[in-house]
């Protein structure tokens, strides 16, 4: 064991690659740390990845000052940085208490479940089923064979962007959600700061979703009325504080890409309540019924095969 080694459970510290890593050996010890937050900045890591996407070092350092800075008198008036922000926080320190806004004032929470609800309704009718997912289709017989892996996280990406940006986004950039997923599966690299060279796919796929979301914020308002209150205001402010627009386009595609992930990692559970709930209908000749899954907050449940539609999956 260490403590054999070193004496005690006290930290200890290594050097690599040039950096200092502490190591920290007893419970209370951590706790400790992560009540320590004037030693552990939080700041550093947010401003490398906002960083990754591309935001100019100069809006950097706007959005981590104080408002009165930044903003002109006309901009005072109206903004939210200084009406409404009594403790003098930064733009970026600010943003977390509209977070806590959107997901835990009930009106404004219910407005996204609703939607997202809504769009989850039309896309488990059997003609909205997506080519990306059906692998096969004998219309026919009325069967379909999809990949219920690529089912579950299409689903669930698709509404969650439509919940959020309304159906604009993804009408004026239909693949959006492609280059948002392949960037998603790739995002890893960023946290492990692979150089530019060695993550091309990464940032040409980043590149690629946040040109489509910079061509969807630059219609007028009242041409994209579903954008959710969190982007919406994050749009407002940042050009209050005078971004580009493709760096307000980075900030707010990193801000998706932590809730869009927070709600879409759920579909690896999803696929495996699927597959488990179904395997256990096969031997009754019932098939799944995908609708049944939309209702909130009942339970999956299975129907008999109606009008001959069969769905089968594989993973």
């Amino acid at each position: 064991m260490l403590s054999d080694y070193f004496g005690s459970n006290e930290p200890f510290a290594v050097t690599v690659a040039g950096k200092r890593i502490v190591v920290l050996r007893n419970v209370q010890e951590v706790a400790t740390l992560w009540k320590n937050t004037e030693a552990l900045e939080y700041d550093v890591f947010t401003k490398a990845v906002i960083k990754s996407f591309g935001v100019s070092p100069e809006s950097i350092r706007r959005i981590y000052m104080d408002p009165k800075l930044v903003l002109d008198d006309r901009a005072q008036q109206k903004s939210l940085l200084t009406i409404d922000n009594p403790h003098g926080k930064s733009y970026m320190h600010l943003q977390s208490d509209w977070f806590k806004i959107q997901l835990l004032t009930r009106e404004k929470l219910m407005g996204i479940l609703d939607a997202y609800q809504s769009y989850l309704d039309s896309d488990l009718s059997w003609d909205n089923l997506s080519p990306s997912f059906v692998l096969s289709s004998d219309s026919a017989g009325g069967c379909k064979t999809i990949s219920l892996r690529d089912f579950s996280r299409y689903t669930v990406s698709h509404c969650a962007i439509k919940a959020f940006f309304g159906p604009k986004l993804l009408e004026m950039a239909p693949d959006f959600l492609k280059h948002y997923q392949k960037y998603e599966d790739d995002s890893w690299k960023i946290f492990y700061h692979y150089p530019h060279f060695l993550a091309r796919d990464l940032h040409r796929a980043k590149e690629k979703a946040m040109d489509g979301l910079v061509e969807y914020l630059t219609l007028p308002e009242e041409e994209r009325p579903d954008l959710t209150w969190i982007f919406r205001t994050m749009n407002t402010e940042l050009q209050y504080m005078r971004l580009p627009l493709h760096d307000i386009a980075g900030i707010i595609m990193l801000i998706n890409w932590a809730y869009v992930t927070l709600v879409c990692n759920a579909y690896s559970p999803e696929f495996q309540l699927i597959w488990e709930q179904h395997q256990q209908q096969c031997a009754q000749n019932r098939l799944l019924d995908l609708r049944a899954h939309s209702q909130r907050p009942s339970l999956p449940r299975f129907a008999p095969l109606r009008n001959r539609q069969c769905l089968f999956q594989v993973w």
